[in-house]
Formats: structure tokens, sequence, C-alpha cells
């Protein structure tokens, strides 16, 4: 939900699923602007959900788990059996992690992993079952952790030109970074071959 600005309810459960965020990440996600977001921060700290701390060189926001209300926002968000009528509808982990990553668009693997109490295993097979049921899709950047995204009516992600540009640009970089190593290395050679010191110069290209 990066494009757009979460309303407050997310806000706050965006805290509680990560446990911990940085002020500035919380804004980016949010969209909200830092006035805005010391002000809730405030509120919710008055009411105990949430606890603003500072450090040297950044300020975060944590999840209160202590405190009663803090309690029963955690419970409203964990898998639990859903009573409507005289039937009794079980909300299963899976199916609480299709909610949440319909909710806040994409969510890293390892976040809800900890916010689930399971394994990161046990999330990925998750994840999979829904990623082939075209429900979310499961990307693996080239680097850092695997993310849920959300999918459009469509089934495609909402995310899918920034996947696409992303893994170019880190593809082209790549190139370069290669590019640059060969010509490093035939350079390298040529400068043995005219000193003609190939064996001491073994180590120091390998």
């Amino acid at each position: 939900m990066d494009s757009k600005k979460l309303g407050e309810e997310d806000v706050i459960d965006w805290v509680v699923i990560n446990g911990v965020v940085s002020e500035r990440c919380l804004s980016k996600k949010s969209g909200w602007d830092k006035k805005e977001l010391s002000e809730l921060i405030k509120k919710q700290e008055k009411e105990g959900v949430l606890i603003s701390e500072k450090s040297f060189l950044r300020k975060n926001v944590l999840f209160n788990p202590n405190s009663e209300k803090g309690k029963k926002r955690l419970m409203s968000l964990m898998p639990s059996v859903v009573v409507e009528g005289k039937e009794k509808k079980f909300k299963t982990a899976l199916d609480q992690m299709k909610y949440l990553v319909d909710r806040f668009e994409k969510i890293e693997m390892s976040t809800l992993a900890h916010f689930l109490e399971s394994d990161k295993t046990l999330i990925e097979s998750w994840a999979k079952i829904l990623h082939q049921q075209n429900m979310i899709t499961l990307y693996y950047p080239l680097a850092g952790d695997a993310v849920l995204m959300r999918n459009d009516e469509s089934g495609n992600p909402i995310n899918s030109t920034l996947i696409k540009y992303v893994t170019f640009t880190i593809i082209v970089l790549g190139l370069i970074i290669w590019r640059q190593q060969v010509n490093s290395a035939i350079n390298e050679i040529v400068y043995v071959i005219e000193r003609g010191d190939i064996i001491n110069s073994i180590g120091r290209m390998f």
C-alpha cells in the first residue's frame, strides 16, 4: 500500500504486525507525514497500544503487547475461531496470511513468520499454495527476503511493473560489474605478459 495513504487502523496494525518500525519507514509505508504520524503515535501511547522510542540515529515505533488494549488488538489479528450465528467458522493462519497480504499489499515472509509465530519454511509452503492458486504473488528478489504480494482482479501482482524494473536494473548492474571484472582480468593478463613474470603474478590474479 505504498501507493496510497493508509487509514489510522491500518497504520496501528502495521506496527502490531512488525513489532517495531522506524518512524521513517512507517511514514513511507502509510503515506502519513511526520506531524500526522507523531500525533497518532502520541494518541496511541496514551491508549497503551504503541510506544515511541528514540535513539541517536532514529526514532522507532513499537507495539506494546502488555497493555489490555494492545492484547485485544493483537488477538483481533491472530488466527481464531469466528462465531457467526450458530456456526463456527475457523480463521486459519493461512486465511489470516491471505487477509494481511490483501490488506497491506505486500509483506516480507520473515515478518509474517514472526507475527504468526510459525517457521519460515511453513509460511513459504503456505505462500506457494496461495501463489499456485493465483491468490497472491510470491516474489523472490535477487537479494533480500521473499515478499508476498497482493494480486489485482486479473490475477497479476499489483507491483508487477516495479518487479520487472527492479529485476532489469539488477541484471544490467550485474552485467556492468561482470564486464568491469573481465576488463580488469584482461588488463592484468596483458600486464603480466608484458613483464614476463607469470608465476609470481598468479596469486595476485586469483
